[in-house]
């Protein structure tokens, strides 16, 4: 599981733009980006290989 701040250095993309990516009314909106899980009330995670195979896709284009 990884938490935000390491999916924004894997990702290489801000914390901004992973919740817009998130967000579908955002203009920048990523419906193949991964969902994070609910670790906790104030805590969320994503698992490493959604991150891993959305990455893959990413370097295909």
């Amino acid at each position: 599981m990884l938490k935000l701040k390491a999916v924004v250095e894997k990702c290489q993309i801000s914390r901004s733009t992973i919740y817009d990516k998130l967000d579908s009314k955002s203009k920048r909106h990523d419906p193949d980006f991964p969902s994070p899980r609910k670790l906790g009330i104030n805590s969320i995670a994503w698992l490493e290989y959604e991150i891993d195979e959305w990455l893959k896709t990413r370097t295909r284009y």
